[in-house]
C-alpha cells in the first residue's frame, strides 16, 4: 500500500467508516420503538427537548457521517491534525447517539430519562483519544510539485482539423463513501417510517439524491474539436460546451481539489472547476467569465489541441 492510499484510508476511511458504524447500531437498536426520543438534555442530565427516532437518527447521522467525510477530505495526504479531527467528528456524536437511544430504551418515558454529565465528558475522553490515534498513525505524504505542466501546440488549420477524447474517473473511495452514504440514508428512511414530521421521507430523498449524485460524478468525458471543449457527466445527460472563440488562454496543470475547494463542482476564488479527482487538469481562461478547470487524462494533450485551434482562430483574423 502506497504512503497516499495509507494517509487516505486512515484520514478517511476509518472516520467514515466508524460514523456509518455506529449510526447503523443506533438505527438497529431503536427499529419498533414508537414516540419520542429524548435527544436534547441540560446540565444537570434531564430532557429539555425531544424527537421523532427517524428525526433523530437522520439529523446525527446526516451531520457526524458529513463531518467526519468533510474533514477527512480535507486533509488530503498530508494534514494530520484533520485526520485526528475526522476521527473525533465521527466518534464523538456517533457514541452519544447510541447512548441516547440506550438511556430512552430504558426509560419508562422520555421524560424519565437522565444523561448524566460525567458520561457525555467519558464519550468526550474516548473520542478524543482515537483523533489522536488516527493523527499519530497517518504519517504525512510530502507535497508534490503542482506546477503547470507542458503542452506541446498541436498545429490545425482550416484544412486540417483534430479531435482528442479524454476522460477522468472519480477515485473509488469518494464514489464509495457519497454512494454509501445515500444507501444509508435511503435504507434508514425506509425501514423508520415517521407518521408525524416526514422525517423518513426527507432521509429517504436526500439518499437518493446522494446516490443520484454519486454515480453521475464517477465519470467525465472531454472532447476537444473545431467548435471548442466540451465536457459531459456519465451517463452524458449533463454537458456544455465552451467554444474556442470565449477562450483566450489554455495550460494544463496538476491540479489540488483542495485548492479549488474540494471534489464535484467547485466554485472558488480560482474560478468554476469540475473535479473528480487530483491530477491533470485543462484550466481555459474564458473572455467573460471566470477560469474553468477539468481533471482529465492526458490534459496535456487536450490543452495543446486547444491551443492549436486558438493560434488557427489568431491567425485567421490577421490574415
Amino acid at each position: 500500500m502506497n504512503p497516499a492510499t495509507r494517509f487516505r484510508i486512515l484520514a478517511l476511511g476509518v472516520p467514515v467508516f466508524i460514523a456509518v458504524t455506529l449510526s447503523v447500531i443506533a438505527a438497529v437498536m431503536v427499529q419498533g420503538h414508537r414516540g419520542e426520543l429524548a435527544t436534547h438534555f441540560a446540565l444537570d442530565g434531564t430532557p429539555d427537548g425531544f424527537m421523532s427516532p427517524t428525526a433523530f437518527l437522520l439529523v446525527v447521522g446526516v451531520t457526524t457521517i458529513g463531518t467526519a467525510a468533510l474533514m477527512g477530505a480535507l486533509a488530503g495526504t498530508r494534514q494530520r491534525f484533520l485526520a485526528g479531527c475526522a476521527g473525533f467528528a465521527a466518534t464523538f456524536p456517533g457514541t452519544l447517539e447510541i447512548w441516547t437511544v440506550h438511556v430512552n430504551l430504558e426509560a419508562p418515558s422520555p421524560r424519565d430519562v437522565r444523561l448524566p454529565a460525567i458520561e457525555v465528558l467519558l464519550f468526550l475522553v474516548l473520542s478524543v483519544a482515537v483523533g489522536a490515534l488516527l493523527a499519530r498513525a497517518a504519517t504525512p505524504v510530502p507535497k508534490e510539485s503542482d506546477g503547470e505542466r507542458a503542452v506541446a501546440v498541436v498545429p490545425v488549420s482550416g484544412s486540417r482539423r483534430a479531435v482528442w477524447f479524454g476522460h477522468a474517473t472519480a477515485r473509488p473511495w469518494l464514489i464509495a463513501v457519497t454512494v454509501g452514504i445515500g444507501a444509508v440514508f435511503t435504507v434508514i428512511g425506509l425501514l423508520f417510517p415517521d407518521d408525524t414530521g416526514g422525517a423518513d421521507r426527507v432521509m429517504v430523498g436526500s439518499g437518493v439524491v446522494l446516490v443520484v449524485v454519486g454515480l453521475m460524478f464517477t465519470r467525465v468525458r472531454v472532447r476537444v474539436d473545431h467548435r471548442g471543449l466540451t465536457w459531459s457527466l456519465w451517463p452524458g445527460l449533463i454537458r456544455s460546451t465552451i467554444p474556442h472563440e470565449k477562450i483566450t488562454g489554455v495550460r494544463a496543470i496538476d491540479l489540488d481539489p483542495r485548492e479549488w475547494g474540494g471534489w464535484g463542482w467547485r466554485l472558488s476564488v480560482r474560478g468554476t472547476a469540475l473535479v473528480l479527482r487530483g491530477g491533470p487538469a485543462i484550466v481555459l481562461s474564458r473572455r467573460t467569465a471566470t477560469d474553468f478547470a477539468v481533471t482529465v487524462d492526458d490534459a496535456d494533450t487536450g490543452a495543446g489541441l486547444v491551443q492549436g485551434y486558438l493560434d488557427a482562430l489568431r491567425e485567421e483574423k490577421e490574415s
